[in-house]
């Protein structure tokens, strides 16, 4: 997620904000790292303490991004009627999309600075098999952006 979704084409550019508008809350919210790393504890030998010290982090992540995620809704309910609309409402997606992607842009750099503290939490045998877990979400969630329906 992130970066690569301006700068293409008009037409290329309504695609990309028909696939956006595609997207609610909780398709980001599948996105979370932290999510990911308590998920997959028992494969990363989580320790009870370390999954408290996630735990947290996690609902730390939660009440930064709940705003994010009702904003991301409502601009895809706006994007939508948008691009059905009239030629003049039509027009108005490309405002629109700039500010979705700023937003999930928000997303994504709370999902990167949790991803780093969470990787602190743990130690040198569980680190490189989180962040090669994390690298594969973040490649996976960048897919599934870039992709046609």
């Amino acid at each position: 997620m992130g970066g690569g979704m301006g700068g293409m084409g008009r037409r290329g550019g309504d695609r990309s904000a028909a696939r956006m508008a595609e997207f609610s809350a909780k398709d980001f919210e599948k996105q979370n790292p932290i999510k990911l790393l308590i998920d997959k504890r028992k494969d990363l030998n989580l320790t009870t303490p370390q999954l408290a010290r996630l735990g947290s982090l996690d609902d730390s992540l939660k009440v930064k991004n709940d705003t994010i995620y009702a904003r991301l809704d409502s601009l895809s309910k706006v994007m939508r009627q948008a691009a059905s609309g009239s030629a003049d409402e039509r027009g108005s997606v490309s405002a629109i999309r700039r500010v979705f992607g700023a937003a999930l842009a928000e997303v994504q750099d709370n999902f990167d600075a949790a991803g780093r503290t969470a990787l602190t939490i743990m130690d040198d045998q569980q680190r490189k098999p989180a962040q090669d877990l994390l690298d594969k979400q973040r490649k996976d969630a960048e897919h599934a952006m870039r992709s046609p329906g």
